[in-house]
Order: C-alpha cells, then structure tokens, then sequence
C-alpha cells in the first residue's frame, strides 16, 4: 500500500540540487536575452551564434557528467527556443539558431531519441544553409555522417547484428553493403526512409531480444516491415523502371529477370511456382521454407538476389493489407528478426541493379 507521509529520503540534497539548478537557469535566461536585445534586426547572422554560448557551454560540462542533467537541459533548451521564437515574432526578424539546434539534436541523442536527435539536426542543417546561402551544397545525410557518427554508428551496429544478415555477409559480402554504405548510395527521396528503418529497427530488436509477446511491440516491428516493403519496392522502380507504373509483381517478373545471370532466366517464374503466397494459407506454408534457403547461403549470387525479392514480394503483399497475429512471421521473434533482415537486404539487392 502506498504511504500518505511525507516523502523526506535526500529532501535536503534535492532542494540544494534544485536550487542550485534554478540559479544556473536564471543566470543562462538572462545571458540569451541580453544577446537577442542586443543584436541588430539582419535576418539570419553569422553572429547569431554567440546567442546561445552560455547554454551550449554550461551543457558541454553537464555532458560529461552523464544523463541526470539531460532532461533539465531539455527542458530549458525548449524554453529558451520560445524566447527566440518570440522575439523573432517581435522584432520581425529570423535569427540563426542552428548551433541552439544541434546542442537539443545531441540533448536527444544523449536520451536515446533517436527521431527528436534527426528532427533537430534537420533544422540545424536548414539553418546552416539559410545563414550561409553560397556554402558548398551538402545532402542531409551526407552531413550527418559527416558530423553525427555516432548515430549513424549506433543504427550501424543493430543493423550488423541482424543473424541472417551476418549469416549472408559471410558468403555474399559484396552484394550485402554495411548500412553507411547502402544509405549513402541510395537516392535523396530513399535515404530518410532507410535511416527512419535503421532507427526503428534499433528500437524494436533491442525489445524483440529481451520481451516475448509485447503487443506494442508487434505493432512496431509490423509498422517497420511495412515501411521496408515499401522501400523495397519504390527502390526497384526508380532503378528498373524510373516513370512507368508497375506492381511489385510486374517489376519481378518483367524487369528484374533481364538483369540476373543467363544461367537463371526462369528463376522468379519458378519461385511463384514454388513458393505460392496469395492466400493465407499459401503463405504461412511457402514463406518459412523461402527464408530457411536463404537463411542457408547456398545459392549462386543471382538466384539469392531472386530470393531475397520474392521474400520481400511474399511479406509486402501480406503486411500492407493487414496485420495478422497468425501470420507465419510473427509467430517466433527469431523469425521476425529474420524477417526484418531479409528486407534489409532486399533493399541492397535493390540498389545492386
């Protein structure tokens, strides 16, 4: 049962604490203001970026002491953010806040937000190029590999310890490119969609590692699926047949074959023979056995390229309609995560042609 007494273990230390923080708050608020009364009414200065020095290096040294402070920093990071908003409101003006904008991106990082770590470092990039309009052109992603390594390290490492990935890269390294190496060379339209999958899929393996049977956690991993097929098969489009309209089918059965060996011809024929999947039924019958051949990395390159793209055409045509408890897939988290995997892969074998 709950105590109705007051609660006093470490009072005294937490109202020092707490103390102590607001002056450090107060003391930050003021600095900013008097940097934003004190500028001339440009749009968008190079200055601009002393305006947030006394935040940024009180959360240098916060940083080093590790994730207690991470939220209080958060917090005030967002509260000082309205104060600009509001003077740009007043003053009728823009102000460069992109260094304000990749401390709350590495705030993020820090707390392991990983979609607030990308939103921030997008607006820090928009400002960048609003304050210096004639700098050299620099993708998103190319900036943030170039300055964010750890983000991308850290979706890297969930991405390498995917088993069936491991299992393939041991026989098909080339055709299976670490996930830096695959986001860099996708176009700019597919490059967000594949980082958005490698954090999702840090977040859902960790869980799927630890947790069996977590609803939640099925949605999660389901909505990652969905968005791989997707990605699979927009991929394919844009190097097959950029401009034409086609179903993933189509793309398999008229466009892909011309690009696999004159030794396989007839392999993708022969899968939608083998592997039937348009009902349910064929589906949970045919899909278990595709993923054990390509689990076993015996096949020649051009017919495990075939078979990664039909799984993935097996799973999109189930997943993008409905989401089915009883659907082989999700029935095992080791056959989940192999699914997941598959569609990693797919995505190479895609951007192979």
């Amino acid at each position: 049962m709950p105590t109705t007494q007051e609660p006093t273990f470490g009072k005294g230390d937490l109202h020092t604490l707490k103390v102590s923080w607001d002056r450090v708050k107060r003391t930050i608020q003021r600095e900013v203001s008097s940097q934003l009364q004190r500028r001339s009414t440009a749009r968008y200065q190079q200055t601009d970026d002393r305006i947030f020095d006394s935040y940024i290096d009180s959360y240098a040294l916060a940083y080093a002491w590790g994730t207690p402070f991470q939220s209080a920093y958060r917090e005030l990071g967002r509260e000082i953010l309205d104060d600009v908003f509001n003077y740009e409101k007043q003053v009728t003006t823009k102000v460069n806040k992109e260094q304000m904008y990749f401390a709350m991106a590495i705030n993020a990082y820090r707390s392991n937000d990983e979609i607030n770590t990308l939103t921030f470092w997008e607006l820090a990039c928009r400002q960048h190029r609003r304050t210096y309009p004639n700098a050299k052109a620099q993708s998103l992603i190319e900036k943030l590999d170039l300055h964010f390594t750890s983000l991308v390290t850290s979706i890297e490492e969930s991405h390498q310890n995917l088993k069936i990935l491991i299992k393939l890269r041991g026989r098909y390294k080339s055709l299976l490119p670490s996930f830096r190496e695959t986001l860099l060379s996708l176009e700019a339209v597919h490059q967000t969609e594949f980082l958005a999958a490698g954090i999702r899929n840090r977040k859902v393996i960790l869980w799927l590692k630890h947790v069996n049977h977590l609803h939640i956690i099925t949605v999660l991993a389901q909505e990652l699926i969905n968005l791989l097929c997707i990605l699979v098969e927009s991929h394919l489009k844009e190097k097959l047949c950029p401009g034409v309209e086609a179903t993933f089918g189509s793309l398999l059965q008229r466009y892909v074959p011309p690009k696999l060996a004159a030794a396989t011809p007839n392999i993708i024929a022969t899968l939608f023979k083998q592997y039937p999947s348009t009902a349910k039924a064929d589906f949970n019958a045919s899909f278990l056995p595709l993923l054990k051949v390509v689990r076993r990395g015996i096949l020649n390159g051009d017919s495990i390229k075939a078979h990664i793209l039909y799984g993935a055409f097996m799973v999109r045509n189930k997943s993008l309609h409905q989401c089915d408890l009883s659907f082989s897939y999700l029935r095992r988290k080791a056959t989940f995560e192999d699914t997941i995997g598959l569609l990693f892969a797919a995505v190479a074998v895609a951007d192979s042609f």
